[in-house]
């Protein structure tokens, strides 16, 4: 009974975009009992690609102002001639 209950949170976690199906409603990665090894995998795919995104997003950012502080530093050089 417990795999089936599992496997059908397995299901939704899977359908859903992130894994707040899982902290709404308080489940751990220790609560599986059946399926430890399929919800590891997808708790570490989930936070490893948020980590990627993070640092995607961190460098378009950082490119953004480095840009806009080059960009501000060439208008005030063109000003002064």
């Amino acid at each position: 009974m417990a795999n089936m209950i599992e496997q059908s949170l397995l299901c939704k976690v899977l359908d859903a975009p992130d894994l707040e199906i899982l902290h709404s409603n308080g489940v751990v990665e220790e609560m599986f009992l059946t399926c430890k090894d399929e919800i590891h995998f997808i708790i570490e795919h989930y936070n490893s690609y948020l980590t990627y995104a993070g640092v995607g997003i961190l460098l378009v950012c950082v490119a953004f102002i480095v840009y806009n502080a080059c960009k501000r530093r060439e208008n005030k050089t063109q000003r002064q001639k």
